[in-house]
């Protein structure tokens, strides 16, 4: 007989296994159709206009003195994500080969709340030799929840499923060819493993090689920025350890004109000549961009050559803006600041001004405590010392209070013990620091950092008077109107 006439018959208790197989798998996929639809469902609820989020979706403009061009985007236009009409925000498209570029913010989960960024661009510069190290943990806080961004390093990486744009490529040859500068940008592209395996396999420093080559970065970056997105009101430029306050950040930019020629930033000084500090951020106008670089090729090569005897590009791109286009830095210091959370001040001169940038970002527990041992909590206003126990250098004598002396005071010097006692008496000492015989004060609050004794006479000690803290800040928990920086041409 032939085969589909020769199959054995099915005995009852096979035909009920088979029966009941056949129930199982009804109901299985019945619940995986339901959860999908439900997905949909949920999916279509949440997403503006019922878009599946890869439409067009709408949103409030909350920035005064925005303006965006409402002319129809071109196929281009949309593959770079230039920034949209006033009435619709296009979602952010793929660059062609690139990993995908942040999509619009939810206003549900961890975004919920977050400002309206559609005018602004963050450019965030890094190094191979760091990137796997700084840019994860940026994408996981904030760069999530901003409405784009673009990655500039010495490299072309994917980090964390990003693209990482090198910056260098366009550099001229000329420049590169023989120039130690460049022996790590080289030696970068080379590397079969890891970089930071290749570099711990090399006697060459590999801190003082990225700092020679980050020099060439920043007008490259500037420019390669203006030719894939030229529609943003503002460019923010900000390092990889560079931590940006948003909300404070939007805020403050209500206040001040894209259509202006601006480049803002805390103003640091190469002699007598100053420039925005690159680490701090620094932001640069529509007009300021358009200005450099509109209409214009090639605009960074024009600087390769005079980069080989500067220091640092943060000082160039300043250089070059004023003998340009004739922008100048303006410094909104603190507003744009480049201390680290661990040195910053907060007292009374400090405590209610705005702040939209800090620099070198690291994510610590909190750290105020009644002792601290091996820690150096950068108290320097007033010292307390005994000037025949040792020899002192003149800066510390010239911090040592003198004269009028009480009882505690002059005990403060002798022991943590002592030097707490002292702080707790004066009304104004919010922190506290015992070393090498000096009990020092001070009248603002610092975090600081660890610190390792040279000698077994050299401990760190590090106190803070907590409940004093704890009152003054409820004292001055309500700041009033905000002040912020006088910015105008």
């Amino acid at each position: 007989m032939g085969y589909f006439t020769s199959r054995p018959q099915l005995i009852p208790g096979q035909l009920i296994s088979r029966r009941r197989r056949f129930v199982v798998l009804v109901a299985i996929s019945t619940a995986l159709l339901g959860a999908i639809l439900l997905a949909l469902w949920r999916l279509a609820s949440t997403c503006p206009g019922s878009s599946f989020c890869s439409g067009v979706f709408k949103y409030k403009t909350t920035i005064k003195e925005v303006h965006i061009s409402d002319a129809s985007p071109t196929s281009d236009d949309l593959r770079h994500a230039i920034s949209p009409s006033p009435s619709s925000v296009p979602a952010p498209q793929q660059i062609s080969g690139m990993a995908p570029v942040p999509t619009a913010v939810s206003t549900k989960g961890p975004c919920e709340g977050f400002p309206d960024t559609s005018n602004i661009l963050l450019i965030m510069k890094t190094g191979a030799s760091e990137s796997f190290a700084r840019i994860p943990t940026q994408l996981l806080m904030n760069m999530r929840c901003i409405f784009d961004f673009l990655i500039f390093g010495d490299m072309e990486q994917t980090v964390a499923g990003y693209h990482v744009q090198d910056s260098l490529d366009e550099v001229r040859e000329e420049v590169k060819a023989n120039n130690p500068d460049f022996d790590l940008y080289l030696r970068q592209k080379t590397c079969a493993s890891d970089q930071e395996t290749c570099n711990r396999n090399t006697n060459d420093n590999t801190a003082s090689q990225a700092w020679s080559l980050d020099k060439y970065k920043n007008i490259h970056i500037a420019e390669k920025t203006w030719r894939q997105k030229s529609n943003y009101d503002w460019y923010l430029y900000v390092d990889a350890d560079t931590y940006v306050v948003w909300p404070t950040m939007m805020e403050w930019l209500q206040h001040v004109n894209p259509k202006e020629q601006w480049y803002i930033g805390s103003v640091a000084f190469l002699g007598d000549f100053p420039f925005a500090h690159g680490g701090s951020g620094y932001l640069l106008s529509q007009a300021t961009m358009k200005s450099f670089f509109g209409g214009k090729t090639d605009v960074a090569k024009e600087w390769d050559l005079d980069t080989r005897i500067v220091c640092c590009s943060d000082y160039l791109l300043s250089y070059a803006l004023q003998h340009k286009v004739g922008v100048r830095v303006t410094n909104v210091w603190p507003v744009v600041n480049g201390e680290k959370p661990s040195t910053m001040s907060y007292g009374k001169a400090q405590w209610c001004q705005p702040i939209v940038t800090m620099h070198h970002h690291r994510f610590i527990e909190h750290l105020l405590q009644d002792k601290r041992e091996g820690w150096d909590n950068l108290s320097e206003d007033v010292f307390y010392l005994d000037e025949k126990a040792r020899e002192y250098s003149n800066w510390q004598l010239q911090r040592t209070k003198k004269g009028g002396l009480s009882s505690i005071e002059r005990e403060a010097h002798l022991g943590f013990n002592q030097c707490e006692r002292a702080c707790h008496n004066d009304p104004e000492c919010f922190q506290f620091r015992l070393n090498q015989g000096i009990c020092a004060m001070s009248k603002s609050i610092k975090h600081g950092r660890p610190r390792k004794p040279e000698t077994k006479d050299d401990e760190w000690l590090s106190g803070w008077d907590v409940p004093k803290i704890n009152r003054w800040v409820q004292e001055n928990s309500n700041c009033g109107k905000i002040t912020w920086p006088s910015v105008h041409n």
